[in-house]
């Protein structure tokens, strides 16, 4: 859950860079997330409906490169139009969903090693009796809370510096003519006051 997270969080967060994150503007959302939440659940735990599947056998192979299709081509993939910004939620869905994603090591995203948005747990190393009892999201949001940046760098989405520069001018300039756009304009007819020479 936590890679699909992440993965919903890139393509949310590309969106502020306009032109620059997506070639065209896409209406990702949180059902989007829900029904590969469900995916996700069905292939990785064999769970369906809160229930293990009977015919579960934790030795069956994760199948990375159907979650990657169904993932990336078929529901969040099914809102994307331009052939660029369907390879690049492709590139994404290989990264993020792969063995390495549950390897024992934390997971940590491709690029941001240095910034700590790994995996926010050590799970060969916990010492409680019943983890499951411990791993609930409060756990998981307090400890991403401690670890991460409250204000994520461009690099975190797979952009430049420079990308973010440029979406802030755009913002800037836009709330700008806003502003301008809601201000009186005089008229350029001359005197208004409405007097008349005598």
């Amino acid at each position: 859950m936590f890679g699909l997270s992440w993965f919903h969080t890139i393509l949310i967060e590309r969106k502020k860079f306009r032109s620059l994150g997506w070639n065209v503007s896409y209406s990702f959302n949180d059902s989007d997330y829900s029904v590969c939440e469900d995916l996700m659940a069905r292939y990785m735990g064999r769970h369906f409906d809160g229930k293990t599947e009977e015919r579960y056998n934790k030795k069956t192979p994760i199948p990375w490169p159907a979650i990657q299709y169904l993932v990336a081509e078929a529901y969040y993939g099914g809102r994307v139009t331009d052939d660029r910004d369907r390879r690049l939620l492709m590139v994404y869905a290989k990264e993020i969903f792969n063995e390495n994603l549950i390897a024992p090591e934390s997971w940590k995203p491709t690029g941001t090693e240095e910034l700590g948005y790994g995996y926010p747990v050590e799970e060969l190393n916990i010492r409680h009796p019943d983890p499951s009892q411990l791993l609930i999201p409060e756990y998981f949001s307090r400890e991403i809370g401690l670890r991460m940046l409250d204000v994520d760098p461009p690099i975190a989405y797979g952009q430049h510096i420079n990308a973010e520069i440029t979406s802030q001018i755009i913002d800037s300039q836009e709330l700008l003519d806003s502003i301008l756009s809601l201000t009186p304009q005089k008229s350029s007819g001359g005197d208004d006051s409405g007097s008349s020479a005598g």
